[in-house]
């Protein structure tokens, strides 16, 4: 059997005799617990006790001595509540699943706050050591101090990226974080941050849809040329992009609509990239490129909204 370091075993005594999560007024919560494993995406250990109970400090004994126990513990938040004193605590645990009998309770919650598993009588449960690594087994990745630096960095340049609507380089940014199977505060950041934007391009193919069932074809292309820039680095959205790319192709005129609506894209591409004379430059050539059409029509309003926020930005300037 692998020996404990006087260390080790040390270190975790302190770990599961004391309050290491609490309210300024010293009283331990679930809530508080939560928020620190969220953090690093480590599930929650709660250890329900009483002060004069000697099963229960035998218990926390066997935490820190017993290798099949002392090896996982510290991969846990340790929340220790006493069941005579943080009644608010309790009733939190208590709605995750009411315990009653001898004590110690023990809790295993993930960090999204959901109960994994819990147990009465745990000094004397054989199956709390198969609990905590089946917590711990659910949890996923658990992020090191320098991961969690990294991944926070990507983040942010994946939320720049999109400020910026460059959405295939934020859905590269954001790729390998969403692919991690654990729960630190990071990792379902990214995750919500790609679903926001699989939400939004769903939204827009729709918009597409739309305006195809309104035998609006000019105004279909626009909107599936422009998506199709933007999302086509979402692997959720390539094959309903794709579908809709083919129903406009199929309308009448709808390649030659479509490679319209691509000029168009390619304009707005530049104004979005603050090159506004060459904007106006893409827009006029659409223009007289095909005079008295709705794409026409449709560059003359492009080039007008143009020039009024180009004027507003020299006001502002002056």
């Amino acid at each position: 059997m692998r020996q404990l370091s006087a260390a080790l075993i040390a270190a975790i005594l302190l770990l599961v005799a004391g309050v290491n999560t609490s309210t300024a007024a010293g009283t331990p919560t679930l809530a508080d617990a939560l928020k620190q494993a969220s953090k690093d995406g480590r599930p929650v250990l709660a250890l329900c006790t009483r002060a004069t109970c000697p099963l229960c400090a035998a218990f926390k004994k066997r935490l820190a001595t017993d290798p099949a126990l002392a090896s996982l513990v510290p991969n846990y938040v340790v929340l220790n509540v006493n069941v005579d004193k943080d009644a608010a605590t309790m009733g939190e645990l208590g709605k995750l699943k009411q315990l009653d009998g001898k004590l110690p309770f023990v809790y295993v919650v993930s960090a999204d706050g959901k109960l994994g598993a819990a147990a009465r009588d745990a000094n004397s449960d054989p199956n709390v050591p198969g609990m905590l690594r089946q917590g711990l087994a659910h949890t996923g990745k658990l992020l090191q101090p320098n991961e969690r630096a990294k991944l926070e960095a990507t983040l942010t340049k994946a939320k720049a990226a999109i400020e910026r609507d460059d959405i295939g380089q934020a859905v590269s940014l954001l790729a390998p974080a969403t692919k991690m199977s654990g729960q630190a505060d990071v990792l379902v950041d990214s995750r919500k941050v790609l679903a926001d934007l699989n939400e939004k391009a769903a939204s827009d193919i729709a918009e597409c849809e739309k305006a195809l069932t309104d035998q609006d074809t000019l105004a279909a292309a626009v909107l599936i040329a422009s998506a199709s820039r933007r999302y086509a680095r979402l692997p959720e959205q390539r094959k309903p992009l794709a579908e809709v790319l083919k129903k406009v192709k199929a309308a009448e005129d709808g390649r030659a609509i479509y490679n319209q609506a691509e000029e168009i894209i390619r304009a707005r591409g530049y104004a979005q990239s603050h090159k506004s004379q060459r904007a106006a430059q893409a827009f006029q050539e659409i223009i007289k490129k095909y005079p008295d059409t709705p794409v026409a029509r449709l560059a003359s309003k492009e080039l007008e909204s143009l020039g009024a926020e180009t004027e507003k930005k020299e006001a502002v300037t002056k």
